[in-house]
């Protein structure tokens, strides 16, 4: 009875870990909104580590030039696509009446199309750390 009791708490402990190591991986992975605003309230001067981790999650490249220095570089790219249709129809109506005979006709066109608009937004943010605080950052946006 004990050796069951043990079992099943080491098989508990093992699957939750393994439930909070996935959600705080899905949350680092699937959460990281990268925006200018996010950027601007969490990175300054003075900023740990730990803080710009939890609030902007992992960076897509970590380099370091000394012991005391590193640099991180968080990178987003969004994609829109915009797709337009366009319809256009017309009708042709005509005839003649010669005495009591008449002559008409009728002809209609269709015409469809579609426009597709795809434009990208990038935004790139490196922050350069001395020790284990934020020494200088900078941000640059671009769209096309």
């Amino acid at each position: 009875m004990k050796s069951e009791l043990n079992s099943f708490l080491k098989n508990l402990g093992k699957a939750a870990l393994t439930v909070s190591l996935f959600v705080f991986l899905c949350d680092t992975v699937f959460s990281q909104n990268l925006t200018l605003g996010k950027i601007q309230q969490t990175v300054q001067k003075g900023v740990s580590k730990e803080k710009i981790l939890e609030e902007l999650g992992s960076p897509n490249m970590v380099t370091g030039s000394s012991a005391d220095q590193e640099t991180w570089i968080y990178d987003k790219v969004s994609t829109t696509t915009q797709t337009e249709a366009k319809a256009e129809s017309g009708t042709v109506i005509g005839g003649a009446v010669l005495g009591f005979i008449g002559i008409g006709g009728q002809a209609s066109k269709a015409n469809s199309g579609a426009s597709t608009t795809t434009s990208q937004k990038t935004l790139t943010l490196v922050v350069r750390f001395k020790g284990d605080s934020v020494d200088s950052f900078a941000t640059r946006m671009s769209s096309f």
